[in-house]
């Protein structure tokens, strides 16, 4: 539970995210053919790498025949050479899903065909580098908030997690039964059996029909179990088995991107959501209306319209492209109230290329205190991790304005206004990105 509590947990979409999702979705297509792991403890290691990484991997290059799934398939022996424990010597002792995912984030994962064994005791460093640095993924993520609690809510983000082609890898408790399911995939637990331990695996898809509602799930004890080494896991079986959940993200091929829209909006008399309209300004560090984009070093939106103490709004924010977003507010007493993400046990990581979120949710607002002022928003939308807390102290102890402060933090990771295509009367950008480009603009809240 320690260990589930130290990865960082996806931000909650909007509901209209997860309506109109399929029946049924699959990408087994993309799977290698399931293999066995024996008597050897490593099923975190087939299921992370063999399975999930090998998933990603073929998704990201449309590999979608086997002969080519198989070459990029990747090797267990590897991962669990790097995750397992000093003293475990015949790789009996299993590891956690954290570890495997961290190791994939820092080292990378290498492949089957380099020859590897499944518990191999040793591996020349620079092989490691030319073979495993490569193929290391961007990021992790938790679907689910506790450990050992799979809810509802948790089944429909594991769903659109598979619908956007993400493989998701699930720790679930283990029983004698789980050794004996049939041809038919279908898995049968027994009344009254002892657990014997947890076991991780890979969803692969889900169908609503199938059990009333199942996953299917790549296992890692050979094609002669289940059906053809893949299983159905059933929805009441993933909540009621199940410790925890984790997506992988992984780095994008091609022509990488930032963009995205904000948008403010104000509940009025009648209950509804009305947006606020906005006029796009130049700025330079010192909050200083420039004309031309030479001597501009942000975009800054102007609400047209002054709120009201009492008055009640909320950020709806979206993302055309996967990227991690930021925001946090200053008012003019440089009180600076972190928004995006809540929390910092909550990623900025948005797995998706069309994700929408809500501060502080889709069906809460946040309402305006008796402090009347100005309030800057500060909008950080960027291709690889920031030092969140670190701008928010630096901005705090230095006592530099906001837009200082992001200067001196993010310097050469910010993008030339140039280079951004802003919409003026409206909050929407798009921009080719680096791996460490940011995107930052600002939002001016007037408040009587």
């Amino acid at each position: 539970a320690a260990e589930f509590d130290s990865i960082l947990k996806t931000a909650d979409r909007a509901t209209r995210d997860f309506i109109n999702l399929p029946a049924s979705f699959s990408i087994k297509k993309y799977a290698p053919v399931p293999q066995n792991q024996g008597i050897n403890g490593t099923c975190v290691a087939w299921s992370s790498a063999y399975a999930a990484r090998t998933i990603s991997y073929a998704i990201n290059r449309n590999l979608a025949n086997a002969d080519s799934i198989n070459k990029y398939a990747f090797s267990p022996g590897y991962l669990y050479y790097k995750v397992k424990a000093a003293d475990d010597a015949n790789c009996s002792a299993g590891a956690s899903i954290l570890t495997a995912m961290q190791v994939m984030t820092s080292t990378g994962a290498m492949l089957k065909k380099e020859n590897l064994a499944d518990c191999t005791s040793s591996i020349p460093e620079n092989m490691e580098q030319q073979k495993a640095n490569p193929y290391k993924i961007k990021d992790f993520l938790s679907l689910n908030k506790t450990f050992d609690s799979i809810t509802k809510n948790d089944i429909i983000k594991i769903k659109k997690s598979l619908t956007e082609k993400k493989p998701v890898v699930i720790s679930i408790k283990a029983y004698p039964s789980l050794d004996k399911v049939a041809s038919s995939g279908i898995w049968l637990p027994e009344a009254d059996e002892l657990q014997t331990g947890r076991h991780a695996v890979c969803i692969t898809g889900y169908d609503d029909k199938i059990g009333g509602g199942s996953f299917e799930a790549i296992n890692s004890w050979g094609t002669n179990w289940g059906s053809k080494g893949f299983f159905w896991l059933s929805y009441k079986q993933a909540m009621q088995y199940g410790n925890y959940v984790v997506e992988m993200m992984d780095f994008e091929t091609g022509k990488a991107e930032l963009s995205g829209n904000i948008e403010f909006v104000k509940l009025n008399d009648a209950g509804t959501d009305i947006p606020l309209a906005v006029a796009r300004k130049k700025i330079n560090t010192n909050n200083i209306i420039v004309q031309g984009n030479e001597k501009a070093d942000y975009s800054l939106y102007k609400l047209a319209e002054s709120l009201k103490s009492g008055d009640m709004f909320k950020m709806k924010f979206s993302t055309n492209s996967k990227s991690y977003i930021y925001v946090f507010a200053e008012d003019e007493k440089s009180k600076i109230s972190r928004l995006f993400p809540p929390k910092p046990s909550i990623s900025a990581a948005i797995n998706s290329t069309n994700a929408t979120y809500y501060f502080p949710s889709d069906s809460t607002h946040a309402r305006l205190d008796a402090t009347a002022g100005k309030e800057n928003f500060c909008i950080l939308y960027s291709k690889s991790e920031i030092d969140f807390e670190g701008l928010m102290n630096y901005i705090k102890e230095t006592r530099v304005s906001v837009f200082q402060g992001v200067k001196d933090k993010l310097a050469t990771r910010l993008l030339d206004i140039k280079k951004v295509k802003f919409i003026d009367d409206r909050m929407s950008f798009q921009a080719p990105a680096e791996e460490r480009s940011v995107v930052c603009f600002f939002v001016e809240m007037k408040h009587n």
